[in-house]
């Protein structure tokens, strides 16, 4: 309330500088005509910002109460994956999902994402209980959500913890780095810089590196 009084209070003093300026403080009926013109304008003015904040309040509330009947494809939570596909994050769990440039839905119960590093193309996904990955160019599934843990891609590879194991994948999703070791709750990385990665010993905080061979 005290802001709108506030921003009448604002009006009405513009109002009465434009008057000042324009010489319309005299009781001719020229004077009369513009005060009547100007105070339209004003008028108009203030309504249309009035509007302006209702809609945006109205849509604020909207959009944290969730009453939507479907997919919206809002500006709003919307995250760049390629020229073609976007991910849209609409602030509830399990419920984000990409969408293409023609606005067809590819995939739905979506609880976050991360993107892959450098080249790769795989994104890594989670439905809110276990991870997977698609492909950022064509919102294709390529690994379903069957890992408890899992890491973006780097260099070709990431990292899934497969029954309490580490181990690597490829883009085809195949198993091509398996050295028995132990997932470490607790442990972040498992992503390659420059050809290798940081991993850790089974039982001990004795750290080394990996590469891209398993080496």
């Amino acid at each position: 309330m005290l802001f709108f009084r506030g921003l009448t209070g604002i009006l009405a003093a513009l109002a009465g500088w434009f008057t000042t300026i324009l010489g319309m403080k005299g009781e001719s009926r020229y004077s009369r005509v513009l005060r009547s013109i100007v105070g339209t304008c004003f008028t108009v003015l203030f309504l249309i910002v009035t509007l302006a904040m209702l809609a945006e309040a109205f849509r604020c509330i909207y959009d944290r109460f969730g009453y939507d009947t479907g997919y919206e494809l809002e500006d709003d939570g919307n995250q760049y994956l390629s020229r073609g596909l976007t991910y849209h994050n609409t602030g509830y769990d399990d419920d984000g999902y990409v969408f293409d440039c023609n606005g067809n839905i590819l995939i739905t119960g979506i609880s976050w994402i991360a993107k892959p590093l450098g080249r790769d193309s795989l994104v890594c996904y989670s439905n809110g209980r276990k991870r997977g990955y698609f492909n950022m160019y064509t919102g294709q599934v390529v690994v379903e959500p069957t890992y408890s843990h899992a890491w973006i891609f780097s260099d070709g590879l990431a990292a899934v913890d497969d029954n309490g194991l580490i181990k690597f994948i490829d883009a085809a999703g195949k198993v091509v780095i398996d050295k028995n070791m132990a997932y470490i709750p607790g442990m972040n990385g498992y992503v390659f810089h420059n050809g290798y990665c940081v991993v850790r010993g089974r039982g001990d905080d004795r750290f080394g590196l990996i590469d891209t061979k398993g080496n």
